[in-house]
């Protein structure tokens, strides 16, 4: 299902509020919202609550579905209980975080054939301990939908979803700024172990390792010295805390161009 238009939903909401000659004010009142309400929902920057749709499609003389440009099925299931997980996300930016949070925990979203694919739109809208409670149990979630969870997650959360998994590199650098230091330092000390592993592999994630781990990976690196790029040596160069006799080593594998970079930023 498509997402709602919060912009038209707002144009809709000004146009018939000033058609029915009511202030901002005068709509406030009649719902028992705040007036900055009724302006941030005319300016599309937020929603009304679902419990005022009914009374607030009333006022403006609209059905639900005009209102919110829409089939409004989901929204009447919801008013009935009987609303299933994909009529919740669709519903989710209308619902109070607190009845969001209730609604999560009853028995259509316990089941183990539970859309992955809904979570990143409720993502937004639960708390990361909300969130974490969906993902409990879930097994062979795709990347690209955990790549949209990270954000609404703590970082030890994100340790304990990714504890033992095996993912793509170009997902770990996209996971990177999620996780705490020394769990992907813990994890980097376990590709080392593979005797294919290239160094050139983990250079995107060096800003996100904690100091102590860098001086580790200084052997490594000069041990792959002859399999690594110019271009990747450089940027190893500036992130490892290579002693002058290391460079030294390193030297040969430069082009002047670059050495003389490297020297006037410090190396």
């Amino acid at each position: 299902m498509s997402e709602f238009n919060m912009r038209k939903i707002g144009q809709q909401i000004a146009a018939k509020r000033k058609e029915k000659n009511l202030t901002q004010n005068n709509l406030a009142d009649q719902l028992l919202v705040s007036y900055q309400a009724v302006s941030n929902w005319e300016r599309g920057n937020s929603l009304p609550d679902i419990e005022k749709l009914p009374q607030l499609a009333a006022i403006l003389d609209l059905s639900i579905d005009e209102l919110l440009g829409k089939p409004a099925a989901a929204v009447q299931h919801y008013q009935a209980g009987t609303a299933q997980p994909e009529e919740i996300a669709e519903l989710a930016p209308l619902i109070k975080p607190q009845e969001l949070s209730a609604l999560i925990q009853e028995e259509p979203f316990q089941e183990t054939s539970l859309d992955l694919d809904l979570l990143p739109r409720l993502a937004p809208h639960l708390t990361s301990a909300d969130l974490q409670h969906l993902l409990n149990g879930a097994e062979n979630i795709p990347e690209e939908v955990l790549e949209e969870l990270l954000p609404f997650l703590k970082k030890p959360q994100v340790e304990e979803l990714l504890k033992g998994k095996h993912y793509s590199m170009a997902f770990w650098e996209e996971a990177a700024p999620f996780l705490p230091p020394n769990f992907l330092a813990g994890e980097i000390k376990g590709w080392l172990e593979n005797p294919d592993f290239r160094f050139s592999e983990i250079e995107e994630l060096l800003p996100f390792l904690p100091a102590p781990y860098l001086d580790e990976l200084l052997l490594t690196a000069l041990e792959q010295l002859p399999f690594l790029t110019e271009a990747t040596i450089c940027r190893l160069v500036q992130a490892l805390p290579f002693s002058t006799d290391e460079l030294e080593e390193i030297a040969p594998f430069l082009s002047s161009k670059n050495l003389i970079v490297l020297f006037k930023k410090g190396h």
